[in-house]
C-alpha cells in the first residue's frame, strides 16, 4: 500500500468519541453487577473492552471532550481520497500536470475501511489503527500529538503534520500530501466512536473488585478451614492415589508427599461415602488441588483442578506414555505440513514488506 494510504489512516485518527447508551448497548458482553463501594453495594454497568478486559461504562461526554480525560476511544468509518500518478521531473510541460491535477483529472479514488484506538491523556494523544481495502489489503500504524478543544494535531512516525477537528460526536478531516512530494494524494475522513473507556473509572472500579475478590477468597478459605480434616492417614492414602495415576500424566511431574490440607468437603468417614479434597505441588512448586470420591476404603474416581473429563479411573504409565506419543506425532506433522506445494515449490503466507500481504510467496 502506498504511502498516501498510510497517510490518510493517520489523519483520521484525530476523530473524537461519542459515548452514547446505544453504543454501550451493542457491546457483546455488559452487565450490571453490585459493587462494594463505602461498605454498600452500588449497581455498576459493567463491559468487556477490545482487551477482554471488564471496564465501567463511561458516564456520557458533553460535545467536546474533557480537557482532563484520561483514557482510550475506539472509533471505525472510513476514509476516501484520491492518489496522483508521481511528478515528472523536469518536464516541459509542468503548468499542464498541475492543472490535470488541480482538475483531477489523473487521479485514482481509494477507499478505506479502518479502526483506530487513541489514549487521550489531558493534551496528550496516541494511538494507533488497523485498516482494510476492498481487496483485502491491511495496514497498522501508530501516530501521537496533541488536543486543545476540538482541536487535534497529530505527527506520523515521517513527521507528517495532520490536522483535524475532534469532538465526542463527529470527526470530519481533510488533508492532503506536501507540495513538495512527488507521490500526491489528498483524502477526507468521516468517522464515529464506537467504544470508549475512561482510565480513572475503569482504575477505581478495578480497585474495588480486587478489593472483593481478595474478601471473597479470604471467606472461601475460612469456609475451607472449618472443614472436618481428613488426618494423616486418609493424607497418605491420598497422596498415594496422586502418586500413582502421576505415572500416566502425559507432561506434568508430581512432586511426591507434597499432599496437605485435606479434607472432608462431602459426606462423613463413618458413612464411608464420602469427598476428600487437597492440595499439592507440581513442576517443583506449582500448585493444584485433587479431589477423591471414596466408598469405604475404596477409590471410586479422581479429579484434578485440570480435569477435562471429570472424575475418572486412575492412569496407568502406558496411558501416560502413548497421550505423549500422540502429541508428539502431531508437533512433527504441524512441521511437516505448515506451506502449500505448488509445482514441487514450498509456498508459504507472506507477511508486509515482501510483496502484497495475505498473497503466497515461495519460502
Amino acid at each position: 500500500m502506498k504511502t498516501c494510504l498510510l497517510v490518510g489512516f493517520l489523519v483520521f485518527t484525530c476523530v473524537g468519541a461519542a459515548n452514547s447508551d446505544e453504543a454501550v448497548a451493542q457491546s457483546p458482553e455488559c452487565r450490571t453487577v453490585p459493587l462494594n463501594e463505602g461498605g454498600k453495594p452500588k449497581p455498576t454497568k459493567m463491559c468487556k473492552d477490545t482487551n477482554g478486559q471488564w471496564v465501567a461504562a463511561a458516564p456520557v461526554m458533553g460535545k467536546e471532550i474533557p480537557a482532563t480525560f484520561r483514557g482510550k476511544i475506539v472509533y471505525e468509518g472510513t476514509a476516501n481520497g484520491v492518489n496522483y500518478p508521481p511528478q515528472r521531473q523536469n518536464s516541459r510541460n509542468i503548468l499542464g500536470d498541475l492543472i490535470g491535477s488541480a482538475l483531477k483529472l489523473d487521479g485514482k479514488p481509494f477507499s478505506l475501511a479502518a479502526r483506530y484506538e487513541l489514549e487521550f491523556d489531558g493534551n496528550l494523544v496516541t494511538g494507533r489503527y488497523s485498516g482494510r481495502s476492498a481487496n483485502g489489503a491491511t495496514q497498522t500504524g501508530t501516530m501521537s500529538g496533541t488536543r486543545t478543544g476540538t482541536n487535534c494535531q497529530l505527527f506520523t512516525p515521517n513527521n507528517e503534520l495532520i490536522q483535524a477537528t475532534c469532538d465526542s460526536q463527529s470527526f470530519v478531516a481533510v488533508s492532503k500530501s506536501n507540495p513538495q512530494d512527488r507521490n500526491r494524494w489528498e483524502t477526507r475522513v468521516d468517522a464515529s466512536s464506537v467504544e470508549v473507556v475512561d482510565y480513572v473509572e475503569r482504575d477505581r472500579l478495578q480497585a474495588i473488585a480486587a478489593q472483593q475478590a481478595k474478601a471473597e477468597r479470604e471467606a472461601a478459605a475460612a469456609r475451607y478451614a472449618a472443614l472436618p480434616n481428613a488426618g494423616p492417614t486418609l493424607t497418605k492414602k491420598l497422596d498415594e492415589f496422586v502418586r500413582t495415576d502421576s505415572q500416566g500424566w502425559a507432561f506434568n511431574q508430581y512432586n511426591p508427599g507434597s499432599i496437605r490440607n485435606v479434607k472432608i468437603v462431602e459426606g462423613t468417614i463413618k458413612s464411608g461415602s464420602y469427598v476428600m479434597r487437597g492440595d499439592y505441588t507440581y513442576n517443583g512448586g506449582s500448585e493444584g488441588w485433587v479431589l477423591a470420591k471414596m466408598a469405604g476404603s475404596k477409590l471410586e474416581c479422581i479429579q484434578f483442578w485440570d480435569a477435562v473429563m471429570g472424575c475418572r479411573g486412575l492412569r496407568t504409565a502406558e496411558q501416560g506414555q502413548a497421550m505423549r506419543d500422540a502429541t508428539a506425532a502431531a508437533v512433527v506433522g504441524s512441521f511437516s505440513g505448515g506451506g502449500s506445494s505448488q509445482g514441487g515449490q514450498k509456498m508459504c503466507r507472506n507477511g508486509f514488506g515482501t510483496g502484497t500481504p495475505g498473497t503466497e510467496q515461495p519460502c
